[in-house]
């Protein structure tokens, strides 16, 4: 921090925190730390055809393939735990399933 007060944050937070110059940004003392963080942008929603679209209502820079693709990325990330059937079972029920030969599951299908 400088004399006057002034923080500078570095760049690598900046660009992962999707900063850019003259962002507006809320400045908070919790809990014994400074907490800094970006202004949610103001939206109006307006229909374009059958949807409904949140336009910002002043200008702002356009999404860049980056940010989209860091976007996507996150996304597919916290999708990706994968539970087995015997996961959800045990999740649903007290016993686990019973363990079936491929002859007995043939069996029960043509049923």
């Amino acid at each position: 921090m400088d004399r006057a007060g002034r923080l500078v944050i570095p760049k690598e937070i900046r660009r992962e925190a999707r900063l850019a110059p003259g962002a507006l940004l809320e400045v908070r003392w919790r809990d014994g730390r400074i907490e800094i963080e970006a202004v949610p942008v103001a939206v109006q929603l307006r229909r374009r055809g059958r949807l409904l679209v949140a336009v910002p209502r002043t200008k702002i820079a356009p999404l860049t393939l980056e940010i989209v693709d860091q976007t996507r990325r996150g996304i597919v990330a916290r999708r990706a735990v994968r539970f087995s059937s015997e996961d959800i079972h045990r999740a649903l029920f007290a016993k686990a399933p019973r363990k079936r030969t491929l002859r007995e599951l043939k069996e029960r299908a043509q049923r």
